[in-house]
């Protein structure tokens, strides 16, 4: 299937890796998990990745027993981390408005055997709100929204979130938070309102290299040399302002720089070096640097607590449909 054919070319991608920047060829095969189909399924859309997932994960308290509603369901990335976190008796109700999207889910939860767990519908919950099965309408312990415009979806969101639940909302525009947050606060019904972003940056330990021989330039390098990739490096920086400014708010995807190469040169680094990178007393030196970098785009992560007992006069959610069709008509 499309889940196994994945996780062999990743597979097939770390056996790459080990083979290219290692000296010890042992290979060891782990067993499919969430955190590898989010690197290696196909994406119908852009996705979530792992720093978001978790942070998504422990703003809505996900445990075993839980009951989310997600939407929209998109390539599945999330679905797959919250069906592991609320097994074996809770249950994730995922939407998304397209519908090859959810046939294709579907199929992948058969699939992955979490299908018992996950139930996936088409429609659009902007408009429809979200109709859980009437065996399983009970209110639900948290929701997720990955959405274009989820300040729409706020009064659907009350009627079927306990209270004390919470709501996360994924957004790549700050201008989407700021929307988002106003009908929040407009419902009455949220309270500990705050927006996060989470950027991972990963570290290696590496035998033989010392700090400084990570950050002073190689020896053969003349001042000229250097004079100018200072000089490329200014104008990169200038340029990188010059994009930020243009875009605004809006954040680019995070560069996916090939780790294997990177380690790679490092280690040749060490290699070129070799008296300048031993500790006279061990003979080594063990010294953290730079090594993976999570793939993924940057975006924005809202959560609030829905308290409706904060707001008596929005009782049923009407309230809060409307503030969320006045944000929308702005």
């Amino acid at each position: 299937g499309a889940y196994s054919l994945s996780y062999h070319l990743h597979v097939c991608t770390l056996i790459h890796q080990v083979k290219n920047t290692t000296k010890d060829k042992t290979i060891k095969f782990l067993a499919p998990t969430p955190e590898l189909w989010t690197k290696s399924l196909p994406h119908r859309t852009q996705i979530l990745y792992n720093p978001d997932i978790s942070m998504v994960l422990m703003l809505l308290n996900v445990s075993p027993g839980s009951r989310i509603v997600e939407a929209g369901t998109g390539s599945g990335s999330l679905t797959h981390s919250l069906a592991r976190a609320i097994a074996p008796h809770g249950h994730v109700f995922t939407f998304d408005f397209h519908q090859s999207r959810v046939d294709t889910a579907k199929k992948e939860f058969v699939k992955h055997k979490i299908s018992k767990i996950v139930t996936c519908q088409c429609g659009d919950v902007c408009e429809s709100g979200f109709p859980l099965p009437a065996s399983n309408s009970a209110l639900v312990d948290g929701v997720f929204l990955d959405l274009p415009k989820p300040w729409l979806a706020i009064g659907h969101v009350c009627k079927v979130l306990r209270p004390g639940g919470g709501l996360v909302t994924f957004s790549p525009c700050i201008e989407q938070i700021q929307r988002t947050a106003e009908g929040l606060r407009d419902s009455g019904c949220f309270i500990d309102i705050r927006t996060l972003e989470c950027l991972e940056r990963s570290l290696d330990v590496v035998d033989g290299i010392t700090e400084s021989a990570m950050l002073d330039p190689p020896a053969q390098e003349t001042t000229g040399t250097t004079e100018a990739k200072q000089h490329t490096s200014t104008a990169e920086c200038n340029a990188d302002s010059e994009m930020g400014q243009a875009a605004g708010a809006k954040r680019s995807r995070m560069s996916e720089e090939s780790s294997s190469a990177r380690l790679a040169g490092t280690i040749a680094m060490a290699n070129s070096r070799d008296s300048l990178l031993r500790d006279p007393l061990s003979g080594s030196a063990v010294v953290s640097g730079q090594w993976t970098q999570e793939a993924g785009h940057t975006g924005f992560l809202l959560h609030a607590v829905f308290v409706p007992s904060s707001n008596p006069a929005s009782s049923g959610g009407n309230v809060d449909v409307a503030a969320g069709q006045h944000l929308a008509e702005q």
